[in-house]
C-alpha cells in the first residue's frame, strides 16, 4: 500500500509539473521560480499517504494465540479419549470440564516455572552468584514442579470419580499415547510451515 500510494503521490507531482510547464506560451518568459510554494502540494500529498503506512498494524496478542492454541488441544484431546472410553454424552461433557479444568491450573504453574527458570538460568551467569537468592530460586522452582505434581494427582483422582473402573484404566493406558500423538500433529503443523529438525524422541506428558 505504501509503494502504491508512493507512486501516485510521484505521478500526481509528474502531471502538476507537466501541466504547469506545457500552459506557457512559447513567445512569453517563464514565471518566476517560486521556492516554496511547487512543493507544498507535495507535503499536502505526501501526508495523508505515509499517515497509515507509520501506523502500527494490530497484531494477535501472543497469550490470545497461546489460550487458543490450549482450546484447539482440548478438543482434540477430548475427541481421543472418547474414542478410547467410549463415555455417554453428559459424561463425555464432564470430563473434558474436569481436563480443562486441572490445565488451566497446570498452565498458570508451568508459567510461573518457565519464570523461575529463567531466572535461575540467569542468576547462575553471574559471577559471584547471590547465594541467599540462588537458594531462593531453586527452592521456588522445586515447588512449582511438586504443585504440577500434585495437580496432576488430583486430575487423576477427579476422572476417576467420574469414570467407571473399566473406563479409568482405558485413560490411563491411553493417556500418554494420546498426549504424545497431539504433541506429534502440533510438530508436524510447524515442521510444515518452517522446516525444522525430526521430533526429539522424549517421554510426553
Amino acid at each position: 500500500m505504501g509503494c502504491e500510494m508512493t507512486g501516485m503521490r510521484w505521478a500526481l507531482l509528474l502531471a502538476m509539473t507537466l501541466s504547469t510547464t506545457s500552459a506557457w506560451p512559447q513567445v512569453l518568459p517563464p514565471p518566476r521560480p517560486m521556492p516554496m510554494p511547487p512543493q507544498k502540494p507535495a507535503a499536502a500529498v505526501a501526508r495523508p499517504a505515509l499517515a497509515p503506512h507509520a501506523a502500527p498494524r494490530p497484531k494477535v496478542q501472543r497469550e490470545e494465540m497461546k489460550a487458543l492454541v490450549r482450546e484447539q488441544i482440548r478438543a482434540v484431546r477430548a475427541k481421543k479419549l472418547a474414542e478410547v472410553v467410549k463415555p455417554d454424552a453428559a459424561t463425555a461433557a464432564r470430563l473434558q470440564d474436569v481436563v480443562g479444568l486441572y490445565d488451566d491450573q497446570m498452565t498458570a504453574v508451568r508459567k510461573d516455572a518457565q519464570a523461575t527458570r529463567r531466572d535461575l538460568t540467569q542468576l547462575l551467569k553471574t559471577t559471584p552468584n547471590n547465594v541467599m537468592r540462588l537458594t531462593q530460586l531453586t527452592d521456588q522452582l522445586l515447588s512449582q514442579r511438586q504443585r504440577l505434581q500434585q495437580i496432576e494427582n488430583e486430575r487423576a483422582a477427579a476422572m476417576r470419580r467420574l469414570l467407571t473402573p473399566e473406563q479409568y484404566a482405558r485413560i490411563v493406558l491411553a493417556w500418554r499415547r494420546v498426549n504424545r500423538e497431539i504433541q506429534e500433529q502440533i510438530y508436524k503443523a510447524v515442521l510444515k510451515r518452517r522446516g525444522d529438525n525430526p521430533m526429539p524422541q522424549d517421554d510426553a506428558e
